[in-house]
Protein backbone atom coordinates (compact mmCIF):
# COMPACT_ATOMS: atom_id res chain seq x y z
CA UNK A 1 0.00 0.00 0.00
CA UNK A 2 1.70 3.38 -1.20
CA UNK A 3 0.12 6.18 0.31
CA UNK A 4 2.37 9.22 1.20
CA UNK A 5 5.85 7.90 -1.26
CA UNK A 6 4.84 6.30 -4.36
CA UNK A 7 6.73 4.91 -7.01
CA UNK A 8 7.66 6.16 -10.53
CA UNK A 9 6.23 3.18 -11.75
CA UNK A 10 3.00 3.82 -11.14
CA UNK A 11 1.11 6.31 -13.33
CA UNK A 12 -2.51 7.23 -14.33
CA UNK A 13 -3.76 8.24 -10.89
CA UNK A 14 -3.91 10.71 -8.35
CA UNK A 15 -4.18 8.78 -4.72
CA UNK A 16 -2.65 5.62 -3.19
CA UNK A 17 -1.62 3.22 -4.71
CA UNK A 18 -2.60 -0.91 -3.74
CA UNK A 19 -0.31 -3.11 -5.51
CA UNK A 20 -1.12 -6.56 -5.52
CA UNK A 21 0.38 -9.96 -6.63
CA UNK A 22 -0.59 -13.53 -6.68
CA UNK A 23 0.81 -16.10 -4.36
CA UNK A 24 1.66 -18.89 -6.53
CA UNK A 25 1.08 -22.87 -5.53
CA UNK A 26 3.62 -25.13 -4.01
CA UNK A 27 6.38 -26.84 -6.41
CA UNK A 28 6.45 -30.22 -4.02
CA UNK A 29 3.29 -30.87 -2.41
CA UNK A 30 -0.39 -30.64 -2.80
CA UNK A 31 -2.48 -29.19 -0.39
CA UNK A 32 -5.11 -26.26 0.71
CA UNK A 33 -7.14 -24.48 2.69
CA UNK A 34 -11.11 -24.35 3.75
CA UNK A 35 -13.14 -22.16 5.56
CA UNK A 36 -17.29 -23.18 6.38
CA UNK A 37 -19.58 -20.34 7.44
CA UNK A 38 -22.87 -19.54 8.35
CA UNK A 39 -22.15 -16.40 5.64
CA UNK A 40 -20.04 -17.93 3.26
CA UNK A 41 -17.33 -20.34 2.19
CA UNK A 42 -14.13 -21.17 0.50
CA UNK A 43 -11.95 -23.81 -0.88
CA UNK A 44 -7.77 -23.13 -1.86
CA UNK A 45 -6.00 -26.17 -3.69
CA UNK A 46 -2.69 -25.68 -5.12
CA UNK A 47 0.56 -28.32 -5.37
CA UNK A 48 2.84 -28.79 -8.55
CA UNK A 49 1.62 -30.20 -11.79
CA UNK A 50 4.92 -30.69 -12.84
CA UNK A 51 7.04 -31.51 -9.73
CA UNK A 52 9.69 -28.43 -9.30
CA UNK A 53 9.05 -26.96 -12.17
CA UNK A 54 5.32 -25.72 -12.67
CA UNK A 55 2.51 -24.99 -10.04
CA UNK A 56 -1.19 -24.26 -10.14
CA UNK A 57 -3.08 -22.91 -7.53
CA UNK A 58 -7.08 -22.58 -7.90
CA UNK A 59 -9.73 -21.21 -5.11
CA UNK A 60 -13.02 -20.16 -4.86
CA UNK A 61 -15.38 -17.89 -2.38
CA UNK A 62 -19.07 -17.44 -2.12
CA UNK A 63 -21.52 -16.19 0.13
CA UNK A 64 -25.13 -18.01 1.11
CA UNK A 65 -26.71 -15.20 3.18
CA UNK A 66 -30.08 -14.86 1.91
CA UNK A 67 -30.94 -17.80 3.93
CA UNK A 68 -30.03 -16.10 7.33
CA UNK A 69 -31.43 -12.61 5.93
CA UNK A 70 -34.90 -14.47 5.16
CA UNK A 71 -34.72 -15.18 9.11
CA UNK A 72 -34.32 -12.10 10.54
CA UNK A 73 -36.98 -10.62 12.14
CA UNK A 74 -36.69 -7.30 10.44
CA UNK A 75 -39.35 -7.19 7.01
CA UNK A 76 -36.65 -5.17 5.35
CA UNK A 77 -33.75 -7.69 5.72
CA UNK A 78 -36.21 -10.68 4.88
CA UNK A 79 -36.91 -9.07 1.65
CA UNK A 80 -33.01 -8.08 0.69
CA UNK A 81 -30.45 -9.93 -1.28
CA UNK A 82 -26.96 -10.10 -0.95
CA UNK A 83 -24.60 -12.32 -2.80
CA UNK A 84 -20.84 -12.81 -3.99
CA UNK A 85 -19.04 -15.02 -5.73
CA UNK A 86 -15.13 -14.90 -6.54
CA UNK A 87 -12.44 -17.23 -8.95
CA UNK A 88 -9.07 -16.88 -9.17
CA UNK A 89 -6.34 -19.04 -10.45
CA UNK A 90 -2.46 -18.91 -10.48
CA UNK A 91 -0.59 -21.10 -12.53
CA UNK A 92 3.49 -20.76 -12.06
CA UNK A 93 5.99 -21.84 -14.25
CA UNK A 94 10.17 -21.93 -14.03
CA UNK A 95 12.07 -22.11 -16.97
CA UNK A 96 15.21 -22.04 -14.86
CA UNK A 97 16.33 -20.65 -11.60
CA UNK A 98 16.48 -17.37 -12.80
CA UNK A 99 13.48 -16.83 -15.05
CA UNK A 100 9.42 -17.68 -14.43
CA UNK A 101 6.21 -16.77 -16.11
CA UNK A 102 3.04 -16.87 -13.71
CA UNK A 103 -0.64 -17.00 -15.49
CA UNK A 104 -3.31 -15.60 -13.36
CA UNK A 105 -7.20 -15.30 -13.33
CA UNK A 106 -9.25 -13.67 -11.43
CA UNK A 107 -13.47 -13.39 -11.84
CA UNK A 108 -15.97 -11.86 -9.36
CA UNK A 109 -19.39 -11.25 -8.91
CA UNK A 110 -21.56 -9.36 -6.35
CA UNK A 111 -25.59 -8.29 -6.49
CA UNK A 112 -27.54 -7.08 -3.65
CA UNK A 113 -31.22 -5.80 -3.47
CA UNK A 114 -32.36 -3.84 -0.93
CA UNK A 115 -36.50 -4.58 -0.21
CA UNK A 116 -36.85 -3.31 -4.00
CA UNK A 117 -38.05 -4.65 -6.84
CA UNK A 118 -34.01 -2.94 -7.92
CA UNK A 119 -30.91 -5.29 -8.04
CA UNK A 120 -27.49 -3.90 -8.76
CA UNK A 121 -24.82 -5.95 -9.53
CA UNK A 122 -20.98 -5.42 -10.97
CA UNK A 123 -18.71 -7.86 -12.35
CA UNK A 124 -14.66 -7.69 -12.30
CA UNK A 125 -12.49 -9.89 -14.88
CA UNK A 126 -9.15 -9.72 -15.33
CA UNK A 127 -6.10 -12.05 -16.64
CA UNK A 128 -2.58 -11.24 -16.03
CA UNK A 129 0.28 -12.81 -17.58
CA UNK A 130 4.23 -11.73 -15.78
CA UNK A 131 7.29 -12.68 -16.77
CA UNK A 132 10.26 -12.44 -14.24
CA UNK A 133 13.67 -12.45 -14.96
CA UNK A 134 17.00 -11.81 -13.56
CA UNK A 135 20.17 -11.78 -16.22
CA UNK A 136 23.04 -10.50 -14.34
CA UNK A 137 23.78 -9.89 -10.78
CA UNK A 138 22.95 -6.63 -11.08
CA UNK A 139 20.12 -6.26 -13.99
CA UNK A 140 16.85 -7.83 -13.65
CA UNK A 141 12.96 -7.53 -15.67
CA UNK A 142 9.30 -7.84 -14.13
CA UNK A 143 7.71 -7.68 -17.94
CA UNK A 144 3.12 -7.77 -16.94
CA UNK A 145 0.07 -8.67 -19.95
CA UNK A 146 -2.86 -7.96 -18.34
CA UNK A 147 -6.89 -7.58 -19.39
CA UNK A 148 -9.54 -6.14 -16.89
CA UNK A 149 -13.17 -5.43 -17.14
CA UNK A 150 -15.67 -3.91 -14.79
CA UNK A 151 -19.10 -4.38 -15.60
CA UNK A 152 -22.15 -2.43 -13.81
CA UNK A 153 -25.43 -2.82 -13.53
CA UNK A 154 -28.83 -2.46 -12.29
CA UNK A 155 -32.21 -4.93 -12.85
CA UNK A 156 -35.17 -3.26 -12.46
CA UNK A 157 -38.20 -5.53 -12.02
CA UNK A 158 -41.25 -3.50 -12.25
CA UNK A 159 -43.96 -4.77 -14.48
CA UNK A 160 -44.26 -2.68 -17.77
CA UNK A 161 -41.41 -0.45 -16.25
CA UNK A 162 -38.88 -3.33 -16.69
CA UNK A 163 -34.95 -2.48 -17.92
CA UNK A 164 -31.45 -3.03 -17.48
CA UNK A 165 -28.58 -0.95 -16.99
CA UNK A 166 -25.35 -1.63 -18.35
CA UNK A 167 -22.59 0.50 -17.88
CA UNK A 168 -18.58 -0.54 -17.88
CA UNK A 169 -14.62 -0.09 -18.37
CA UNK A 170 -12.39 -2.24 -20.03
CA UNK A 171 -8.30 -2.20 -19.74
CA UNK A 172 -5.97 -3.35 -21.83
CA UNK A 173 -1.93 -2.98 -20.96
CA UNK A 174 1.61 -4.15 -20.84
CA UNK A 175 3.96 -2.89 -18.39
CA UNK A 176 8.11 -3.34 -18.25
CA UNK A 177 10.08 -3.07 -15.24
CA UNK A 178 13.61 -2.62 -15.13
CA UNK A 179 15.93 -2.93 -12.36
CA UNK A 180 19.90 -2.49 -12.30
CA UNK A 181 22.22 -2.48 -9.08
CA UNK A 182 24.70 0.08 -9.51
CA UNK A 183 25.91 -1.66 -6.06
CA UNK A 184 25.19 -2.47 -2.55
CA UNK A 185 22.01 -0.49 -1.62
CA UNK A 186 22.32 1.59 -4.94
CA UNK A 187 19.97 0.64 -7.60
CA UNK A 188 17.93 2.63 -10.59
CA UNK A 189 14.67 1.53 -11.87
CA UNK A 190 13.12 2.42 -15.31
CA UNK A 191 11.04 0.90 -18.13
CA UNK A 192 7.16 2.24 -19.15
CA UNK A 193 3.37 1.11 -19.50
CA UNK A 194 0.66 1.62 -21.88
CA UNK A 195 -2.72 0.65 -22.03
CA UNK A 196 -5.78 0.95 -24.15
CA UNK A 197 -9.51 2.07 -22.09
CA UNK A 198 -13.03 1.71 -23.15
CA UNK A 199 -15.50 3.38 -21.01
CA UNK A 200 -19.05 2.21 -21.19
CA UNK A 201 -20.93 5.06 -19.46
CA UNK A 202 -23.91 4.01 -19.79
CA UNK A 203 -26.93 1.30 -21.83
CA UNK A 204 -30.35 0.79 -21.00
CA UNK A 205 -32.26 -2.20 -21.86
CA UNK A 206 -35.59 -2.71 -22.41
CA UNK A 207 -37.34 -5.66 -20.30
CA UNK A 208 -39.16 -8.27 -21.00
CA UNK A 209 -42.60 -7.92 -19.69
CA UNK A 210 -46.31 -9.39 -19.90
CA UNK A 211 -46.91 -6.73 -22.23
CA UNK A 212 -44.90 -4.30 -23.91
CA UNK A 213 -42.05 -1.77 -21.91
CA UNK A 214 -42.62 1.89 -21.46
CA UNK A 215 -38.75 2.06 -21.30
CA UNK A 216 -37.43 2.99 -24.41
CA UNK A 217 -33.78 2.10 -25.21
CA UNK A 218 -30.69 4.54 -24.98
CA UNK A 219 -27.40 4.11 -25.09
CA UNK A 220 -24.33 6.68 -24.51
CA UNK A 221 -21.68 7.00 -26.90
CA UNK A 222 -18.55 4.86 -25.87
CA UNK A 223 -15.13 6.38 -24.74
CA UNK A 224 -11.89 5.29 -26.16
CA UNK A 225 -8.10 6.71 -24.49
CA UNK A 226 -4.75 5.07 -24.32
CA UNK A 227 -2.38 5.53 -21.73
CA UNK A 228 1.43 5.96 -22.11
CA UNK A 229 4.63 6.74 -19.62
CA UNK A 230 8.17 6.44 -19.38
CA UNK A 231 9.61 6.24 -15.82
CA UNK A 232 13.31 6.38 -14.07
CA UNK A 233 14.09 6.06 -10.40
CA UNK A 234 16.63 6.01 -8.57
CA UNK A 235 16.91 4.50 -4.66
CA UNK A 236 20.46 5.17 -2.66
CA UNK A 237 21.50 5.05 0.54
CA UNK A 238 24.22 6.63 2.28
CA UNK A 239 25.24 4.64 5.26
CA UNK A 240 22.73 3.73 8.07
CA UNK A 241 21.18 7.07 8.64
CA UNK A 242 20.08 8.38 5.03
CA UNK A 243 17.99 7.09 2.30
CA UNK A 244 17.13 8.83 -0.78
CA UNK A 245 14.82 7.91 -3.61
CA UNK A 246 14.20 10.54 -6.44
CA UNK A 247 12.60 9.91 -10.16
CA UNK A 248 10.65 11.31 -12.34
CA UNK A 249 7.82 9.91 -14.69
CA UNK A 250 6.37 11.12 -18.26
CA UNK A 251 2.78 11.07 -18.92
CA UNK A 252 1.39 10.59 -22.08
CA UNK A 253 -2.56 10.63 -23.13
CA UNK A 254 -4.90 10.42 -25.92
CA UNK A 255 -8.94 11.04 -26.42
CA UNK A 256 -10.09 9.27 -29.71
CA UNK A 257 -13.03 8.22 -31.60
CA UNK A 258 -15.45 7.25 -33.09
CA UNK A 259 -17.49 9.83 -31.60
CA UNK A 260 -19.61 12.82 -32.49
CA UNK A 261 -19.13 15.67 -30.46
CA UNK A 262 -20.88 19.07 -29.98
CA UNK A 263 -19.52 22.46 -30.77
CA UNK A 264 -20.75 25.71 -28.81
CA UNK A 265 -20.35 29.14 -28.97
CA UNK A 266 -17.05 30.64 -27.74
CA UNK A 267 -16.94 32.58 -24.67
CA UNK A 268 -20.58 31.17 -23.33
CA UNK A 269 -21.30 28.26 -20.99
CA UNK A 270 -21.63 24.71 -22.18
CA UNK A 271 -25.45 24.31 -22.29
CA UNK A 272 -28.00 22.63 -25.22
CA UNK A 273 -29.05 26.20 -26.11
CA UNK A 274 -25.28 27.62 -27.04
CA UNK A 275 -24.36 24.44 -29.37
CA UNK A 276 -23.35 25.61 -33.02
CA UNK A 277 -23.04 22.70 -34.67
CA UNK A 278 -21.31 19.37 -34.56
CA UNK A 279 -18.25 17.21 -35.22
CA UNK A 280 -17.75 13.21 -36.33
CA UNK A 281 -14.75 11.48 -35.89
CA UNK A 282 -13.39 8.68 -37.31
CA UNK A 283 -12.37 5.46 -35.55
CA UNK A 284 -8.83 5.67 -33.80
CA UNK A 285 -8.66 9.39 -34.79
CA UNK A 286 -7.11 11.75 -32.09
CA UNK A 287 -9.39 14.50 -30.39
CA UNK A 288 -7.56 15.29 -27.97
CA UNK A 289 -4.07 14.79 -26.01
CA UNK A 290 -2.26 15.75 -22.85
CA UNK A 291 1.07 15.26 -21.52
CA UNK A 292 3.19 16.12 -18.76
CA UNK A 293 6.40 15.04 -15.84
CA UNK A 294 5.61 13.77 -12.82
CA UNK A 295 9.23 14.65 -10.70
CA UNK A 296 8.91 12.57 -7.37
CA UNK A 297 11.55 12.47 -4.49
CA UNK A 298 11.26 11.38 -0.96
CA UNK A 299 14.19 11.24 1.89
CA UNK A 300 14.71 9.01 5.03
CA UNK A 301 16.99 10.20 7.83
CA UNK A 302 17.59 7.55 11.02
CA UNK A 303 17.70 9.30 14.31
CA UNK A 304 18.77 6.45 15.93
CA UNK A 305 17.85 2.20 15.57
CA UNK A 306 14.74 3.06 16.53
CA UNK A 307 13.52 6.46 14.92
CA UNK A 308 13.24 7.72 11.71
CA UNK A 309 11.76 10.57 9.86
CA UNK A 310 10.28 10.47 6.08
CA UNK A 311 9.32 13.27 3.99
CA UNK A 312 7.68 12.93 0.45
CA UNK A 313 6.63 14.51 -3.17
CA UNK A 314 4.91 13.33 -5.50
CA UNK A 315 3.52 14.90 -8.58
CA UNK A 316 0.78 12.76 -10.65
CA UNK A 317 -1.74 12.94 -13.75
CA UNK A 318 -5.17 11.34 -13.33
CA UNK A 319 -7.06 11.12 -16.69
CA UNK A 320 -10.32 9.67 -15.55
CA UNK A 321 -12.92 11.59 -13.66
CA UNK A 322 -15.37 10.21 -11.11
CA UNK A 323 -18.57 12.01 -11.05
CA UNK A 324 -21.25 11.30 -7.57
CA UNK A 325 -24.63 12.74 -7.00
CA UNK A 326 -24.31 12.34 -3.18
CA UNK A 327 -28.17 12.12 -3.28
CA UNK A 328 -28.25 8.93 -5.27
CA UNK A 329 -29.64 5.90 -3.46
CA UNK A 330 -27.69 3.40 -5.36
CA UNK A 331 -23.93 3.68 -6.14
CA UNK A 332 -24.61 4.79 -9.99
CA UNK A 333 -21.38 6.92 -10.12
CA UNK A 334 -19.78 8.22 -13.71
CA UNK A 335 -17.01 7.68 -14.90
CA UNK A 336 -15.31 9.85 -17.56
CA UNK A 337 -12.64 10.49 -19.57
CA UNK A 338 -10.27 13.72 -20.40
CA UNK A 339 -11.19 14.96 -23.47
CA UNK A 340 -11.28 18.47 -25.27
CA UNK A 341 -13.76 19.82 -22.46
CA UNK A 342 -12.05 18.24 -19.42
CA UNK A 343 -8.53 18.24 -18.34
CA UNK A 344 -6.61 15.54 -16.97
CA UNK A 345 -6.43 15.99 -12.99
CA UNK A 346 -2.97 17.24 -11.96
CA UNK A 347 -1.92 16.30 -8.04
CA UNK A 348 0.71 17.43 -5.93
CA UNK A 349 1.69 15.55 -2.91
CA UNK A 350 3.51 16.32 0.24
CA UNK A 351 3.85 14.30 2.72
CA UNK A 352 6.17 14.15 6.36
CA UNK A 353 6.37 11.62 8.80
CA UNK A 354 7.58 10.44 12.11
CA UNK A 355 8.28 6.38 12.63
CA UNK A 356 9.37 4.99 15.78
CA UNK A 357 9.62 1.62 17.95
CA UNK A 358 9.15 0.81 21.62
CA UNK A 359 10.49 -1.16 24.09
CA UNK A 360 12.63 -3.75 21.96
CA UNK A 361 9.87 -3.42 19.03
CA UNK A 362 6.80 -4.39 20.89
CA UNK A 363 5.30 -1.04 19.93
CA UNK A 364 5.11 0.34 16.59
CA UNK A 365 4.17 4.09 16.21
CA UNK A 366 3.96 6.80 13.95
CA UNK A 367 2.87 10.15 13.08
CA UNK A 368 2.05 11.24 9.87
CA UNK A 369 0.81 14.59 8.03
CA UNK A 370 0.21 14.75 4.40
CA UNK A 371 -1.42 18.02 2.00
CA UNK A 372 -2.62 17.42 -1.90
CA UNK A 373 -3.22 20.09 -4.09
CA UNK A 374 -5.64 19.11 -7.33
CA UNK A 375 -6.52 20.79 -10.52
CA UNK A 376 -9.63 20.25 -12.68
CA UNK A 377 -11.52 18.02 -10.29
CA UNK A 378 -14.96 17.65 -12.09
CA UNK A 379 -18.28 18.56 -10.06
CA UNK A 380 -21.45 18.50 -11.31
CA UNK A 381 -23.49 21.33 -12.14
CA UNK A 382 -26.45 22.14 -9.80
CA UNK A 383 -29.31 20.58 -10.87
CA UNK A 384 -27.63 17.98 -13.48
CA UNK A 385 -28.85 15.22 -14.81
CA UNK A 386 -25.90 12.33 -15.21
CA UNK A 387 -27.59 9.02 -16.16
CA UNK A 388 -27.31 8.41 -19.66
CA UNK A 389 -25.93 11.83 -20.31
CA UNK A 390 -24.90 12.16 -24.04
CA UNK A 391 -23.06 14.99 -23.58
CA UNK A 392 -21.79 15.30 -19.53
CA UNK A 393 -20.07 18.41 -20.49
CA UNK A 394 -23.08 20.16 -20.38
CA UNK A 395 -23.55 18.97 -17.01
CA UNK A 396 -20.20 19.39 -15.30
CA UNK A 397 -17.76 21.98 -14.76
CA UNK A 398 -13.59 22.04 -13.70
CA UNK A 399 -12.84 22.94 -10.26
CA UNK A 400 -9.93 23.29 -7.66
CA UNK A 401 -9.51 20.55 -4.85
CA UNK A 402 -7.02 20.22 -1.94
CA UNK A 403 -6.59 17.23 0.64
CA UNK A 404 -4.85 17.21 3.68
CA UNK A 405 -4.82 15.52 7.20
CA UNK A 406 -2.42 14.17 9.67
CA UNK A 407 -2.68 10.03 10.97
CA UNK A 408 -1.50 8.73 14.23
CA UNK A 409 -0.73 5.05 14.12
CA UNK A 410 -0.04 2.35 17.56
CA UNK A 411 0.66 -1.14 17.03
CA UNK A 412 1.43 -3.94 19.91
CA UNK A 413 2.65 -6.67 18.34
CA UNK A 414 4.14 -9.23 21.70
CA UNK A 415 1.88 -9.73 24.69
CA UNK A 416 -0.83 -11.93 25.62
CA UNK A 417 -2.94 -8.24 24.03
CA UNK A 418 -1.94 -7.17 20.68
CA UNK A 419 -3.58 -5.47 18.47
CA UNK A 420 -3.94 -1.89 17.03
CA UNK A 421 -5.37 2.06 16.83
CA UNK A 422 -5.37 4.42 13.96
CA UNK A 423 -6.88 7.72 14.39
CA UNK A 424 -6.76 10.10 11.25
CA UNK A 425 -8.24 13.61 10.93
CA UNK A 426 -8.79 14.44 7.73
CA UNK A 427 -10.44 16.66 5.16
CA UNK A 428 -10.90 16.52 1.39
CA UNK A 429 -12.38 19.93 0.15
CA UNK A 430 -13.32 21.21 -3.18
CA UNK A 431 -14.05 25.04 -5.17
CA UNK A 432 -15.96 25.80 -8.35
CA UNK A 433 -15.36 29.47 -9.78
CA UNK A 434 -15.67 29.73 -13.37
CA UNK A 435 -16.31 33.44 -15.65
CA UNK A 436 -20.32 32.20 -15.30
CA UNK A 437 -21.93 32.82 -12.42
CA UNK A 438 -25.01 30.21 -13.16
CA UNK A 439 -21.75 27.54 -12.75
CA UNK A 440 -20.34 28.75 -9.49
CA UNK A 441 -20.99 26.47 -6.72
CA UNK A 442 -21.64 28.08 -3.03
CA UNK A 443 -20.91 31.40 -3.87
CA UNK A 444 -17.35 30.20 -4.70
CA UNK A 445 -16.42 28.94 -1.50
CA UNK A 446 -14.51 25.73 -0.12
CA UNK A 447 -17.09 22.61 0.25
CA UNK A 448 -16.83 19.27 1.71
CA UNK A 449 -16.36 16.24 -1.20
CA UNK A 450 -18.67 13.95 -1.21
CA UNK A 451 -15.70 11.82 0.69
CA UNK A 452 -15.09 14.11 3.23
CA UNK A 453 -14.63 12.47 6.48
CA UNK A 454 -12.88 14.39 9.02
CA UNK A 455 -12.49 12.08 11.82
CA UNK A 456 -11.68 7.93 11.11
CA UNK A 457 -11.28 5.88 14.08
CA UNK A 458 -10.68 2.17 14.36
CA UNK A 459 -9.60 0.02 17.45
CA UNK A 460 -8.48 -3.51 17.08
CA UNK A 461 -7.65 -6.12 19.80
CA UNK A 462 -6.63 -9.75 20.32
CA UNK A 463 -6.23 -11.40 23.67
CA UNK A 464 -5.38 -15.03 23.97
CA UNK A 465 -7.14 -16.51 26.53
CA UNK A 466 -5.38 -20.21 26.47
CA UNK A 467 -2.75 -21.38 23.97
CA UNK A 468 -6.23 -22.88 21.65
CA UNK A 469 -8.85 -20.01 22.36
CA UNK A 470 -8.42 -15.91 22.08
CA UNK A 471 -11.04 -13.18 21.40
CA UNK A 472 -11.03 -10.15 18.97
CA UNK A 473 -12.50 -6.80 18.87
CA UNK A 474 -12.74 -4.28 15.54
CA UNK A 475 -14.27 -0.62 16.77
CA UNK A 476 -14.49 1.48 14.01
CA UNK A 477 -15.83 4.97 13.86
CA UNK A 478 -15.91 7.68 11.56
CA UNK A 479 -17.84 11.08 10.23
CA UNK A 480 -20.77 10.67 8.61
CA UNK A 481 -20.38 11.81 4.66
CA UNK A 482 -21.86 15.00 3.41
CA UNK A 483 -25.06 15.22 1.92
CA UNK A 484 -26.82 18.11 0.48
CA UNK A 485 -30.87 18.55 1.84
CA UNK A 486 -33.27 20.06 0.24
CA UNK A 487 -34.47 23.37 1.82
CA UNK A 488 -37.78 23.89 -0.05
CA UNK A 489 -39.78 22.30 -2.65
CA UNK A 490 -41.97 24.31 -6.13
CA UNK A 491 -43.89 23.45 -8.40
CA UNK A 492 -42.96 23.63 -12.46
CA UNK A 493 -44.62 22.11 -15.32
CA UNK A 494 -47.10 20.24 -13.16
CA UNK A 495 -43.91 18.72 -11.25
CA UNK A 496 -42.87 18.89 -7.55
CA UNK A 497 -39.15 19.96 -7.26
CA UNK A 498 -36.70 19.69 -4.51
CA UNK A 499 -34.89 23.07 -3.90
CA UNK A 500 -31.07 23.13 -2.87
CA UNK A 501 -29.59 26.31 -1.60
CA UNK A 502 -25.54 24.63 -0.81
CA UNK A 503 -24.17 21.81 -1.49
CA UNK A 504 -22.66 19.20 1.14
CA UNK A 505 -23.25 21.29 3.88
CA UNK A 506 -25.47 18.57 6.11
CA UNK A 507 -24.02 15.01 6.93
CA UNK A 508 -25.67 12.03 7.26
CA UNK A 509 -25.26 10.44 10.89
CA UNK A 510 -22.00 9.45 12.16
CA UNK A 511 -20.75 5.89 11.91
CA UNK A 512 -19.65 3.50 14.13
CA UNK A 513 -19.79 -0.14 15.07
CA UNK A 514 -18.27 -2.78 17.20
CA UNK A 515 -17.68 -6.41 15.81
CA UNK A 516 -16.95 -9.18 18.40
CA UNK A 517 -15.20 -13.04 18.00
CA UNK A 518 -14.12 -16.18 19.57
CA UNK A 519 -11.50 -17.87 17.97
CA UNK A 520 -10.62 -21.41 19.45
CA UNK A 521 -9.67 -25.21 18.69
CA UNK A 522 -11.25 -28.09 19.41
CA UNK A 523 -9.10 -30.82 21.97
CA UNK A 524 -8.05 -34.07 19.47
CA UNK A 525 -6.28 -35.85 18.12
CA UNK A 526 -8.21 -36.18 14.71
CA UNK A 527 -7.38 -33.80 11.67
CA UNK A 528 -10.70 -32.00 11.87
CA UNK A 529 -9.57 -30.76 15.53
CA UNK A 530 -6.57 -29.08 13.94
CA UNK A 531 -9.01 -26.52 12.64
CA UNK A 532 -9.99 -23.20 13.55
CA UNK A 533 -13.71 -22.21 14.96
CA UNK A 534 -14.97 -18.51 14.79
CA UNK A 535 -18.26 -17.02 16.71
CA UNK A 536 -18.56 -13.73 15.23
CA UNK A 537 -21.44 -10.98 16.28
CA UNK A 538 -21.21 -8.14 13.77
CA UNK A 539 -22.63 -5.02 14.79
CA UNK A 540 -23.11 -6.19 18.62
CA UNK A 541 -25.05 -2.85 20.18
CA UNK A 542 -27.56 -2.77 16.61
CA UNK A 543 -26.59 0.60 15.48
CA UNK A 544 -28.45 1.62 12.70
CA UNK A 545 -25.33 3.00 10.37
CA UNK A 546 -26.97 4.90 7.21
CA UNK A 547 -25.95 3.17 3.97
CA UNK A 548 -27.38 6.44 2.24
CA UNK A 549 -30.46 9.07 2.80
CA UNK A 550 -33.37 9.62 -0.02
CA UNK A 551 -35.94 12.10 -0.04
CA UNK A 552 -39.52 11.65 -0.12
CA UNK A 553 -42.09 14.00 -1.16
CA UNK A 554 -45.22 15.02 1.42
CA UNK A 555 -48.10 17.61 0.82
CA UNK A 556 -47.76 20.70 2.65
CA UNK A 557 -44.12 19.96 3.76
CA UNK A 558 -40.31 20.39 2.32
CA UNK A 559 -39.21 16.91 1.05
CA UNK A 560 -38.64 14.46 3.53
CA UNK A 561 -35.34 12.83 4.61
CA UNK A 562 -34.82 9.27 5.20
CA UNK A 563 -32.20 6.99 6.37
CA UNK A 564 -31.78 3.13 4.91
CA UNK A 565 -29.37 1.04 7.02
CA UNK A 566 -28.50 -2.03 5.91
CA UNK A 567 -27.62 -4.01 8.64
CA UNK A 568 -29.73 -2.05 12.01
CA UNK A 569 -28.75 -5.42 14.21
CA UNK A 570 -26.60 -7.49 15.58
CA UNK A 571 -25.86 -10.46 13.26
CA UNK A 572 -24.37 -13.98 14.56
CA UNK A 573 -22.15 -16.05 12.14
CA UNK A 574 -20.11 -18.82 12.83
CA UNK A 575 -17.21 -20.65 10.93
CA UNK A 576 -14.64 -23.39 10.46
CA UNK A 577 -11.67 -23.43 8.54
CA UNK A 578 -8.64 -26.47 8.04
CA UNK A 579 -5.40 -26.27 6.27
CA UNK A 580 -4.52 -29.08 4.83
Amino acid sequence: MYKAIIPTKFGGRGSSILDISPKSGSLDRWGGDMMVGTVSGKLSVNGPVIKDKVSAKIGFRGSYINWLLGAMNNPDLRSSQANFNDVNGIVYGEINENHNVTYSFYRSYDDFALASDTTISWTNLSHTVRYQGKFSERLAADVIGYYSKYDFTIFNKSGINNFDLESGITDTGVRLNFTYALGENNRISFGGDTKSITIRPGELIPGISDGESTVLPKKVQDEFARESGFYLQHELEFGEKIGLSYGIRYDMYQYYGPRTVKEYAPDLPLNEGNVIGERTYASGETIQTYDGWGPRASLRYSIDSKTSIKAGYNKMYQFIHLISNTATIAPTDVWKLSDQFFKPQIVDQYSLGIYKNLKGNIFETSVEVYYKDIQNVLEYKDGARLLLQQNLETEVVPGQGQAYGVEVYVKKNLGRTTGWASYTYSRSLRRVITPFEEEIINDGEWYAANFDKPHDLTLIGNYKLATNASISATFSYSTGRPVSFPEAKFDFAGNSLAFFKERNTQRIPDFHRLDLSLNFKLKGTSKFHDGDWTFAVMNVYGRKNPFSVFFADQTGSPPQSYILAILGVPFPTLSYSLKF
